[in-house]
């Protein structure tokens, strides 16, 4: 409670980034919970509405690690913010789990064809400078990534795929 400025200011900060679906990446000592420590007198003599803004904020805290709250961020990106924050011809493993949960959208486990779909016209816009995506076009990414043929595409095919970024390119750029 000695440090309440900080703490609202903290606080404050959480709140925008938490409203703005901001990915944040910090680290501390200690989880959420226990970084703002009040004692059972303070508790019970305090007036101030920091406790229950911390309790707030840990919720929040809580919540922005979550798979739900990550997807939602990458969203709400156009397609070419989205990836323009990555370098297409040297993706990491991180990279790729990250651009996996903003196109399964559905969090099933695979891509069905719509979401493969915004996923080559996000890609045809970042290399191209739209998202026009001709039927045949989709047919041939199509089947270049769903190399076993089922009609869903799975991380594995979707990571084997991006990994080659030249046929992405050969592919895209004739379009």
């Amino acid at each position: 409670m000695q440090e309440r400025d900080q703490v609202r200011r903290f606080i404050t900060l959480i709140d925008s980034l938490y409203e703005c679906h901001t990915k944040v990446v910090c680290t501390a000592e200690l989880d959420p919970i226990p970084l703002f420590y009040v004692s059972e007198e303070e508790r019970k003599t305090s007036i101030a509405d920091e406790i229950f803004a911390w309790d707030r904020t840990v919720s929040r805290l809580m919540e922005m690690q979550s798979t739900a709250y990550l997807s939602a961020a990458s969203q709400s990106l156009s397609g070419e913010q989205f990836l323009g924050q990555y370098r297409l011809k040297s993706l990491t493993d991180e990279d790729f789990k990250e651009m996996w949960r903003r196109y399964d959208q559905d969090d099933s486990g695979h891509l069905d064809m719509d979401e493969l779909r915004l996923f080559l016209e996000d890609l045809l816009e970042k290399q191209c400078g739209h998202r026009n995506l001709s039927d045949e076009l989709f047919e041939i990414c199509r089947e270049a990534i769903d190399a076993n043929a089922d009609g869903e595409v799975s991380f594995e095919e979707f990571q084997n795929y991006l990994s080659d970024y030249s046929t992405i390119e050969t592919v895209l750029g004739s379009s």
